[in-house]
């Protein structure tokens, strides 16, 4: 299994995890026009691995946030998502030059139900 992606994002709807592995059912909610406005207009931001256990984002404007990582493991025609952990947090302002750490210890997390 591997974190497959990990994003940071304004707070929204995320999709259901008994229908985050049937491309038919996500693309339906996604449809939906208050799902689809919220992933339209929403601000997002990737974070990139580090190698080192730790990720990290550049140019993340101040505001309320949530962090997902996505965990998926290969199957034998494609990969599944497994899990799915979230954690809310805030971006402060800084001072011109300064990094704002976070640092994560505990997630809120799911299992994604067996097909």
């Amino acid at each position: 299994m591997v974190i497959n992606g990990a994003y940071i994002h304004e707070p929204t709807s995320q999709i259901p995890l008994d229908i985050i592995n049937f491309p038919e059912q996500v693309r339906h909610w996604v449809q939906q026009q208050g799902n689809r406005v919220h992933l339209l207009n929403g601000k997002t931001f990737s974070l990139t691995s580090q190698g080192n256990g730790t990720w990290s984002s550049q140019d993340v404007i101040p505001g309320s946030y949530q962090v997902t990582m996505v965990l998926k493991e290969k199957r034998e025609t494609r990969s599944l998502v497994v899990a799915r952990a979230a954690l809310d947090f805030t971006v402060n302002e800084v001072q011109s030059g300064r990094v704002q750490a976070l640092e994560i210890s505990e997630w809120d997390y799911a299992i994604v139900p067996e097909e």
